[in-house]
């Protein structure tokens, strides 16, 4: 994961360890985690001031400036694949088995669990935070509304399992 300037770029691993990379003196600058398992999953909010960790069944908000924890969701089964954040800033999204879960990071507060019918391996928001595509295990793409929390019509066309999805910034 990479700021929108280019200078700082953030890095998980199997070590459970979290860095933040200065690109610009190619080093380390700091470590801000250090999970008991091995981190799976980041995504940076766009005013590159929050990053979303996905660590076995965690996901934790931090403060980038402030080097803390600013919201810490314990799933109670399944381990986090994939996280998204919506760019207008109001939303985390995760793909843990077979559900996403859907958290408000305004107030921290969960919105939706949504159940999927297959392992979900990806997410995406929509540029206006208000549907997440999720993609499966069995090359399925789901849109799901969040103001109802239900699914349009699926898509098929992968021989495989979704394994990342994009989504465009005009909305289409």
């Amino acid at each position: 994961t990479l700021t929108a300037d280019g200078r700082w770029a953030f890095s998980g691993g199997g070590d459970g360890l979290v860095k933040i990379w200065d690109l610009e003196e190619h080093s380390v600058k700091w470590t801000i985690a250090d999970y008991s398992g091995e981190v799976i999953v980041l995504a940076l909010t766009i005013d590159g001031k929050r990053l979303v960790v996905g660590a076995g069944n965690k996901v934790v908000i931090w403060n980038i400036d402030a080097r803390k924890v600013e919201a810490e969701y314990d799933i109670p089964e399944g381990w986090v694949r994939t996280v998204a954040v919506a760019a207008e800033g109001q939303r985390v999204v995760a793909g843990v088995d077979n559900k996403v879960y859907v958290w408000n990071l305004k107030t921290g507060e969960p919105e939706r669990i949504l159940a999927d019918q297959r392992w979900v391996y990806a997410v995406a928001l929509t540029l206006d935070g208000q549907r997440v595509i999720s993609g499966t295990e069995d090359g399925t793409l789901r849109v799901w509304n969040l103001d109802v929390g239900t699914a349009q019509p699926t898509a098929t066309g992968h021989s495989g399992g979704v394994r990342a999805i994009a989504s465009t910034t005009d909305g289409r």
